[in-house]
């Protein structure tokens, strides 16, 4: 599997160049993940990759991701500030914009896994993360999924 393949699929398809809302991370399954995750079951894997969440994603990385959408730059120039605005209106607090990037980050984790499925490579999307995060850290992000690539 190349991370690279993937990479490139959840990066090209995205709908803004604007701040993302989450980032990718790639990881080789080693014996010294194994023995810290805790898991005999993952030897058949060789490489991962981790989904994270942006901690410290705020109003102005989302305006940021508006503004430089393929939608944003498709409306005409009098209805921007009002298209704006209307997107703005969806997120009404902290919870909000975390489920709004939730949604992005699991739209870039369907994208991967077709990447996955199409090019025949044996994956497995982990369900629980937990040991995971332990060991695979991103600085101000929280581990949100893990697939793992044989």
């Amino acid at each position: 599997m190349s991370y690279c393949s993937v990479q490139t699929k959840v990066w090209d398809i995205p709908v803004s160049s604007g701040a993302s809302p989450y980032t990718i991370v790639p990881f080789e399954v080693n014996e010294e993940l194994i023995s810290s995750v805790g898991g005999d079951n993952l030897t058949a894997f060789i490489q991962g990759i981790a989904f994270f969440i942006w901690e410290d994603y705020s109003l102005e990385d989302f305006k940021d991701f508006i503004k430089n959408s393929k939608e944003y730059r498709s409306v005409s120039k009098d209805l921007k500030e009002l298209y704006l605005t209307q997107r703005l209106t969806k997120i009404r607090g902290k919870a909000d914009l975390l489920d709004w990037q939730n949604n992005q980050m699991n739209l870039a984790l369907g994208i991967a896994i077709n990447e996955l499925r199409s090019t025949n490579v044996a994956f497995k999307k982990v369900e629980d993360v937990v040991a995971f995060s332990q060991v695979i850290k991103v600085d101000k992000a929280i581990l949100s999924d893990v697939i793992l690539c044989s």
